[in-house]
């Protein structure tokens, strides 16, 4: 739903626009639940396994993404300590992330602020309160401009020093917000997770919700804003509305997949696992530019007309195909040091 999202013809299914993101901080949540890793473990620990798993990916991304612009400009002939090179450092060190790579710090951030909670015992109405207020906030921000849409092209002192700590905090505290869903959800339905949908009941209950979902999603998505890279957040009740729905439904929608085939969730597992290579690969490194160019110009020279939509379609194909291939070499060679951290 991230590559559909950002595809150059426009989204596939735009009711991916909802949940792209927002999911993964869903299954955090559910993952926390499921390990209980976290009740056994230091602040300081935590912070360890965390900076492992995702600064550490941030960095050597940032790094890779940077070094490959700066062999571009010696290519070309341009200045090497070019803007593009300028604005990549900032946003690496403050944590702004270059393209999908502000994902990473905004997830590391909620999943600190969920475990403080955790480890404190504050209950969870007060998490999800405190998370809803934060949606509130970001939107009443927004719509003043103060943070948002607008500041992150700028790098003014007040955008370094104010504006960006602010956008981040309060990304993280809405990531924390719906980790702590995912992980109600385990603690609530457990055995959803360890039978599966194991009744005829479970599995018409399922279904319903799915399809309620996509019908509230669909209802709402004209209205919807909800860019936490950017801390665009639009009405903050259609916000919440779309993001419980979207998660509803991709959470519906792989209960069900599960349930009914053995061959395709295997073909998600290998994109989970790959996720993290899927998100920097695809936009950063022009393989949504390359296939629609690819795409649009075979089409052009065949003389057939497709609309965006269609076109759209094969993209995503395209690029997941591309991806896959990615992902393998990747996790075959030593490039996945590039997002593992070696081990002694």
């Amino acid at each position: 739903m991230i590559v559909n999202v950002h595809l150059i013809s426009g989204p596939f299914f735009s009711i991916g626009e909802t949940f792209h993101v927002i999911a993964f901080f869903f299954t955090a949540g559910m993952v926390h639940a499921l390990s209980e890793k976290w009740e056994r473990i230091s602040f300081a620990q935590f912070f360890k396994q965390r900076s492992i798993r995702l600064l550490y990916p941030y960095l050597t991304l940032s790094f890779c993404y940077i070094a490959l612009h700066l062999l571009l400009n010696l290519i070309r002939g341009d200045v090497v300590f070019n803007e593009v090179i300028l604005d990549a450092l900032i946003k690496t060190v403050t944590l702004k992330g270059i393209g999908t790579l502000w994902f990473l710090p905004i997830l590391f951030i909620g999943e600190l602020i969920f475990f403080c909670a955790k480890k404190k015992k504050i209950k969870d109405f007060i998490i999800i309160l405190i998370g809803f207020f934060a949606i509130w906030l970001s939107s009443l921000l927004n719509y003043k401009g103060v943070c948002g849409v607008n500041w992150y092209g700028v790098h003014s002192i007040y955008g370094l020093l104010i504006n960006n700590p602010v956008s981040i905090l309060m990304a993280g505290i809405i990531a924390a917000l719906f980790i702590d869903i995912g992980f109600i959800l385990v603690n609530k339905f457990s055995p959803l997770f360890k039978t599966g949908l194991h009744s005829k009941r479970s599995f018409l209950i399922v279904i319903v919700i799915c399809i309620a979902s996509v019908l509230i999603d669909f209802i709402c998505i004209k209205h919807y804003a909800g860019d936490l890279h950017k801390l665009n957040i639009g009405n903050p009740i259609i916000y919440i509305l779309c993001s419980i729905s979207g998660i509803s439904f991709v959470f519906c929608l792989s209960l069900l997949i599960s349930h009914l085939s053995g061959i395709v969730p295997s073909t998600f597992k290998f994109w989970g696992k790959g996720s993290l290579i899927i998100m920097t690969t695809h936009t950063e490194y022009y393989i949504n530019s390359v296939v629609y160019l690819a795409v649009s110009s075979l089409l052009l020279a065949l003389n057939i007309n497709m609309g965006d939509k269609l076109l759209s379609g094969v993209s995503l194909v395209i690029i997941m195909l591309v991806e896959s291939g990615i992902v393998y070499i990747v996790n075959n060679t030593f490039l996945r040091y590039l997002y593992i951290l070696p081990k002694r």
